[in-house]
């Protein structure tokens, strides 16, 4: 716990840098690719300490989140074939997963990038199984923009006493998005 609450006392001094906010699109860019960090760690008080910027800030960390995640396609697309070489992956169960995938592919990246799954996994998994390209960056604009600019907003709004309230509901939902695809899925 002790560490949890340093690293929120560095984010916190952090956003107040002058230099946050390209910390927080670089963020925004690696999180998709390999970073295990999400940016909402930093958006959020980064928004908070300059409430008239919320915009801007939620616009460029969309904006970068989807430029890292069209590199994590294009890893995926590309080393496609060296990955599936390895002697750990079942060619059969690739194909089912590949299909159904390709049959979910706005479901599965909407989920990906607006609710707490890894978004980084599924723009690999998107390339890797060659979903359309333009249905990924759109999908991808639209549900990290959603889940930027809601966070962005409440917290330009409502400032940072609300973080862990909404960081709980957020993930609430967005568990709930997900059990909603999987019934719609599987019955």
């Amino acid at each position: 716990m002790q560490a949890i609450d340093k690293f929120v006392d560095y984010v916190l001094n952090l956003s107040k840098k002058k230099y946050a906010e390209l910390v927080l699109y670089f963020v925004s860019f690696i999180e998709s690719i390999f970073f295990p960090i999400p940016p909402d760690v930093l958006l959020a008080p980064v928004s908070t300490s300059n409430k008239v910027l919320w915009k801007k800030y939620a616009f460029y960390t969309t904006l970068f989140s989807v430029l890292g995640g069209m590199v994590g396609y294009l890893l995926g697309y590309y080393f496609y074939e060296e990955i599936i070489s390895w002697d750990i992956f079942n060619s059969e169960k690739i194909d089912k997963a590949k299909i159904f995938f390709n049959q979910n592919d706005i479901a599965m990246i909407f989920l990906a990038g607006f609710t707490p799954l890894p978004y980084k996994i599924f723009t690999l998994t998107a390339g890797f199984f060659e979903i359309n390209l333009l249905i990924f960056i759109l999908t991808s604009f639209v549900s990290r923009g959603l889940r930027f600019f809601i966070v962005s907003f409440i917290f330009s709004r409502y400032g940072i006493l609300i973080a862990r309230n909404f960081k709980k509901y957020f993930e609430i939902f967005g568990l709930i998005l997900i059990i909603i695809f999987l019934l719609y899925v599987y019955l």
